[in-house]
């Protein structure tokens, strides 16, 4: 048997939605219906995409999605529920439109990152416009060239999240850069999960 650690969702789910609610405010994203999503070709890459994840137990949040960037890009939360604990994570599975006009995947953000940028953005909303600090935190293709593990480009730059887990609870050493500087480098307290010692 082999023991991990799960990062369980504490209780409420308004926190964990406070999170998300924060990065559609700041990105400027635009809620859709999900019934009245008539792109064929997005419905299809979304339903490919998801299936690993609804396979899991996620599912839509809201029956919603956002469009997001000019209508350039769309996200599609997901979220996973337990009912005794509540939310155990929310996903966000973003994507772009090509090249050749077709949607294809982007990216995909978990729980900590929609709660890192929640951490950060109080103090970027100081030195950065509003429009300057959502072009930061919607993202862009990484290339191969570029990728880093942890990293996802940006329209206005990249943004770095490792998770640490352990005894003591989960950070999140974030970074936040525009161009070669650095906005952001620190190291939050992941305030929506506790460890749970799970077996498998």
């Amino acid at each position: 048997m082999i023991q991990s650690r799960a990062a369980v969702f504490l209780n409420s789910s308004s926190s964990q939605e406070q999170n998300f609610l924060s990065y559609i405010s700041i990105s400027g994203a635009i809620a859709q219906n999900l019934v009245f999503l008539d792109d064929q070709q997005l419905e299809a890459v979304y339903t490919e995409k998801s299936r690993s994840l609804i396979s899991l137990g996620y599912r839509n949040l809201n029956r919603k999605f956002y469009l997001l960037d000019g209508n350039e890009m769309a996200m599609f939360p997901l979220v996973l529920k337990n009912r005794e604990t509540g939310f155990l994570d929310i996903s966000g599975l973003f994507f772009r439109k090509n090249l050749t006009g077709n949607w294809q995947h982007c990216t995909t953000f978990s729980g900590y990152h929609f709660d890192a940028i929640k951490q950060a953005s109080g103090e970027l909303a100081k030195t950065q416009s509003h429009q300057e600090l959502a072009s930061l935190i919607m993202p862009v293709f990484t290339s191969l060239k570029s990728y880093s593990p942890g990293r996802i480009a940006t329209v206005g730059g990249k943004m770095d999240l490792l998770v640490k887990i352990g005894n003591e609870g989960t950070t999140l050493d974030f970074k936040l850069i525009k161009g070669e500087t650095p906005l952001v480098a620190k190291i939050f307290t992941n305030r929506n999960y506790f460890e749970a010692g799970i077996l498998a």
